[in-house]
């Protein structure tokens, strides 16, 4: 029983350091295109040689979690095939390590990689994102005209609203509503603008000073200053996030609730879905991805070359980039759920997986 346990963990260990080492290698790897992409930026203000290089290295926890099912894979692959090579994988199948030990061995391997991801996904990334994109739209630049640049439209009833600028956690900038006249033909009927509002957590809404207002009449435009004007809005300062985060480096809990604002506004929140539900189902590929990997060593692997397996995984973590993207692709042209486009690479590598194993048992 001590043996058997041993032998687990000893297994699991070299899958581990496996996919830690891979993980290096391929993070060595972003960071210097990182750092060579940056290097554009050093002829702006406020931007020197370190300034780049931290910019660079705040993009790498994203970069992880991205790559962490091809490192995973392609590490499974490396420990798996060096023992195989040694011969001490057959020697563990000759003492009764069966296929299915194997798998559920690397099984707890993935589940282990699995819970370190999505604790760097769920606590690291938002944070070192959001800095990286401070960084890359905000420095050199006055605190009172930083802006994302595309900004943030929402939908309040019968306005759109854009705002501009994000000066801190609580204070947003450069806002202006669009009004329209309800009917089936609706007609800008005013126009708002404010420079500043600060949210009050206690009312639930944003605090701005001063509004500036334009009305579009018949024959004239009527203008006048809003004092101390309240815009109650379900969007939160931690909502706001999405102007620095990509919708699949926030955290679950915040994508959770833009896409419910996103949907009782009338917002197209597809994208955010799919972000949101690839996220919920990186577990379940973590442990598909693994799985791939053991029939590359079942049956006559001592003839194979460790080079032609590292390879192998490597096109077929290319392959699940592509498809990744594909399945992007879908949800904006042909209107896919965004759950099924999500689950459309697990289910790929899934059956990709059974096919591989049903092939071994039939030796």
């Amino acid at each position: 029983m001590m043996c058997n346990h041993l032998v687990s963990r000893w297994l699991v260990g070299n899958i581990l350091r496996g996919t830690l080492l891979v993980g290096a290698v391929f993070g060595g790897l972003l960071l210097f295109f990182d750092f060579l992409d940056a290097l554009d930026r050093l002829g702006q203000p406020g931007w020197t040689v370190f300034r780049v290089l931290g910019y660079a290295l705040l993009l790498q926890p994203g970069r992880w979690v991205e790559m962490a099912p091809v490192a995973l894979l392609v590490g499974t692959l490396v420990a798996l095939a060096q023992l195989a090579r040694h011969s001490e994988l057959a020697v563990l199948r000759t003492v009764g390590l069966s296929p299915y030990r194997l798998w559920r061995l690397v099984a707890i391997a993935a589940l282990a990689v699995a819970a370190a991801t999505m604790a760097l996904a769920e606590w690291v990334v938002p944070v070192t994102e959001r800095l990286a994109r401070q960084w890359d739209e905000g420095i050199g630049v006055d605190a009172a005209q930083r802006s994302p640049r595309r900004g943030l439209w929402v939908r309040d009833g019968d306005r759109f609203v854009h705002i501009g600028a994000v000066r801190d956690a609580q204070t947003i900038g450069d806002v202006w509503w669009y009004r329209l006249e309800p009917g089936d033909k609706p007609r800008l009927q005013a126009i708002d603008h404010a420079p500043e509002g600060i949210y009050d957590a206690a009312q639930e809404g944003w605090y701005f000073p001063e509004v500036e207002r334009r009305t579009f009449q018949d024959d004239a435009v009527r203008q006048e200053t809003l004092r101390d004007h309240f815009w109650r809005s379900e969007l939160t300062p931690e909502t706001l996030a999405v102007l620095w985060v990509e919708p699949q480096r926030m955290r679950l809990d915040v994508l959770y609730r833009y896409i419910q604002f996103l949907q009782k506004n009338g917002g197209e929140s597809k994208p955010f879905e799919a972000a949101f539900w690839r996220k919920v189902l990186l577990p379940l590929l973590l442990v598909v991805m693994a799985t791939l990997a053991v029939p590359f060593v079942m049956g006559r692997s001592r003839t194979v070359q460790l080079g032609w397996r590292v390879f192998a995984g490597t096109m077929l973590g290319v392959a699940f980039f592509l498809l990744t993207q594909l399945s992007d692709r879908i949800v904006a042209v042909w209107g896919v759920s965004p759950f099924v486009s999500a689950l459309l690479p697990l289910l790929f590598f899934a059956f990709l997986a059974i096919a591989l194993w049903w092939r071994i048992e039939q030796r």
